[in-house]
């Protein structure tokens, strides 16, 4: 492999400082149709962007599509375009890659895809998982070209480093749609029955009594049988339920797409951010409801505690790859109301040590203190032990490491996980000494009702 990594390493290297660019004629009401051809005709493409709700990050939309070298990671093994070698750390064969910064003031293309929950064991002290089948623990592609929406001005531009494929997009985007790409959904069930979440939950509360956890993030997932693309279930998801990170993702192998409202991680210019979300009450039916359940939330001594708890855990990790005196809480208790819920959000910033990259930055706070529980490592042992199965991508990350040195990785939350014909969301809540275990089960169905309300028109 090591003749292989060099080769592609100094590939990547001699890449131009900076892309070319060229204008292409997309407006913003044709992205949508444009780009479900684009994943009906390649099978890797991906499709970032941001209800405008949420300013601070909607101003670009970014796709990709057929990148020219795509990475699988494996429990020791590493995967070069489908071919597999052998790695003890697959994550760090990844970023051996990955050149020095090019110039930008954007996204200009590099790795675009997922880490999974059960790659945690690449970066805690923890027995390594064996991997949900269908679903490696990381999907990249590496995508050298690529369509920037600005959505501000209104306007569109194509980049591309060394090949040119203007024309093949210019040629799916003046073509007529013959055919709907219809998807059918069948709703299997949710993995545990509402007396097998209790008994997680009376197990979960023995370990925070023993001392061995303050606070856990117990769940479950809802399974379907899905034929078809899952891209118009991503246009219902948008509309229903409009989130600062919505995605689509698809390798050969794997469809995922979400509304995430969480971000774990982003760097930019040294500068670090994370955002712990944690502390939930639902939607009221009324405006004046809504209100109540607001005032609520925010006076409510364990949910409150439980966000200070992991606005905690997230200085931490940060502090781990910052500068001395930098890590410093920007914002804190705002709330962010979302369909079907709404949560207590904070903001941790910090500044970069100059001998640490966006790998080691994103490995030093995955996974989510809000996936996971404080205190981390042994909350992560105890979720294994307790939930029993293998999450899969649910509460890992999917984002850009980008060829300027930039990154964004929103957390696997509301999401879509594909993989053949079957698929899953999943949700967990955070249990603590006094939580009530049917307000906690509550919490769970109505995070899921993102994914459920977004399958409906489509179940067959």
């Amino acid at each position: 492999m090591y003749s292989r990594i060099q080769s592609l390493r100094r590939y990547l290297g001699s890449l131009p400082e900076k892309p070319e660019s060229l204008s292409f004629p997309l407006r913003e009401e044709e992205l949508e149709t444009f780009f479900f051809r684009l994943t009906k005709k390649y099978s890797g493409c991906f499709l970032l962007e941001s209800h405008p709700e949420y300013s601070n990050n909607s101003r670009y939309t970014i796709l990709g599509f057929e990148p020219p070298f795509r990475f699988r990671g494996g429990k020791n093994t590493f995967q070069i375009n489908g071919r597999v070698f052998s790695s003890e750390h697959p994550y760090q064969t990844l970023r051996s890659l990955f050149p020095s910064a090019k110039r930008s003031k954007r996204y200009n293309g590099g790795l675009v895809g997922y880490l999974s929950y059960d790659s945690v064991f690449f970066f805690e002290p923890v027995t390594a998982l064996a991997g949900r089948n269908g679903f490696p623990f990381f999907s990249f592609g590496l995508y050298l070209d690529g369509i920037v929406l600005d959505r501000l001005k209104g306007e569109a531009e194509y980049f591309f480093y060394r090949k040119n494929r203007i024309e093949s997009l210019l040629s799916i985007l003046g073509e007529e749609d013959s055919e709907s790409g219809n998807v059918s959904v069948t709703v299997s069930g949710y993995s545990k029955t509402k007396e097998e979440y209790f008994r997680m939950f009376s197990e979960t509360k023995e370990e925070i009594a023993a001392g061995n956890t303050f606070q856990c993030q117990i769940g479950f997932e809802e399974r379907f049988k899905i034929e078809g693309n899952i891209f118009p279930i991503y246009r219902s998801l948008k509309k229903k339920n409009p989130s600062p990170y919505l995605f689509y993702y698809k390798d050969e192998e794997l469809e995922m797409a979400g509304s995430s409202p969480e971000l774990l991680f982003s760097h930019h210019d040294r500068i670090v951010e994370t955002y712990p979300l944690a502390g939930t009450y639902p939607r009221g039916k009324t405006p004046e409801e809504d209100r109540t359940f607001t005032g609520k939330l925010l006076s409510d001594e364990k949910e409150l505690a439980e966000h200070s708890m992991l606005i905690d855990l997230h200085r931490n990790d940060l502090s781990r790859i910052c500068e001395t005196g930098t890590v410093r809480l920007r914002k804190e208790f705002e709330i962010l109301k979302f369909a079907h819920v709404q949560h207590i959000s904070s903001e941790v910033t910090g500044i970069l040590k100059r001998d640490e990259d966006c790998f080691g930055g994103l490995a030093s706070v995955f996974p989510a203190g809000t996936l996971s529980g404080a205190p981390k490592v042994e909350s992560i042992k105890i979720i294994r032990r307790i939930e029993s199965e293998e999450r899969g991508p649910y509460g890992g990350v999917l984002g850009y490491l980008s060829l300027d040195g930039s990154a964004q990785f929103c957390i696997l939350i509301r999401s879509l996980f594909k993989s053949g014909n079957f698929a899953y969301s999943r949700a967990a809540s955070g249990i603590v000494f006094d939580s009530e275990k049917e307000l906690e089960y509550n919490e769970i169905l109505n995070k899921l009702k993102a994914i459920k309300s977004a399958v409906e028109e489509y179940l067959s």
